[in-house]
């Protein structure tokens, strides 16, 4: 462990901000922020069935010879983003359409850097015992001048993938299922394509300062990036096997 300045945190910050394997992520729950880059092993989540069940099993060997040189908690670990469409291989009677991509990306890291939200604690940078090359790589860049982040800016106009029409009648329908007593509430969305200038990860930090919320997460995949902010805790595994679930969105109290 290394005690870090908040200099020294915004540095190495800006210096990996755009690297591919990129992740900065808010743990609302323990109150900090975890930042990390250069995974020792990435992978893109594949769409079809059998190899996404292979990839779940090399993500418990990769991490579990990791995991068992140590009772304490280690820094880094699996982490990556699981698109919409991956419930077509995780939840029963899931049926989405396939993306054009693949249904997300998953790395290996071994360590991170953890920021207080709170304010009251120093940055801090902690590796995994198995760490060589990337603790110098990692160190060094605490060091370096900070990167002057790009300015983003939106392009006018966005392409909706549905015509509004399409989006009409899907609003007839929920309130007919609703009306039916089939559900309660759904959430019928739209997907729109624009371009853009800039670098992403300027746009999500200005997103978490204008919106802030207690989730948030900024992934670089390399060939795209995602920003996710949101003020819905879906899931979180605690101590390896307890999962506490907090949805927005349920029927009525205790369901």
């Amino acid at each position: 462990m290394k005690t870090l300045s908040a200099e020294e945190a915004e540095r190495l910050v800006s210096q990996i901000s755009s690297q591919h394997g990129f992740i900065d992520y808010t743990d609302a729950g323990r109150q900090r922020r975890i930042v990390t880059a250069f995974p020792l092993k990435h992978w893109p989540v594949p769409k079809d069935a059998l190899s996404f069940s292979r990839l779940t099993d090399v993500l418990e060997q990769a991490w579990a010879g990791l995991a068992e040189a140590s009772s304490r908690e280690l820094a880094g670990g699996i982490m990556g983003t699981l698109f919409y469409e991956a419930g077509n291989h995780t939840v029963p009677g899931f049926s989405g359409e396939a993306s054009e991509r693949d249904y997300g990306y998953i790395g290996l890291y071994l360590w991170q850097l953890t920021l207080d939200v709170s304010g009251a604690n120093s940055p801090r940078l902690d590796f995994h015992p198995s760490v060589t090359i990337e603790r110098e790589r990692v160190l060094n860049l605490t060091g370096e001048k900070p990167t002057r982040p790009t300015p983003f800016h939106i392009s006018p106009g966005f392409t909706a993938d549905q015509p509004a029409e399409h989006y009409r009648n899907g609003v007839s329908r929920v309130l007919s299922y609703i009306h039916a007593g089939d559900c309660y509430q759904v959430n019928l969305s739209n997907k729109y394509t624009g371009g853009y200038q800039g670098e992403p990860y300027t746009a999500f930090r200005a997103l978490c300062q204008a919106v802030p919320v207690p989730h948030a997460a900024y992934i670089n995949a390399g060939s795209y990036q995602v920003l996710s902010i949101s003020p819905e805790l879906f899931l979180s595994i605690e101590d390896g096997n307890r999962v506490i679930s907090k949805p927005i969105k349920v029927p009525g109290p205790g369901i």
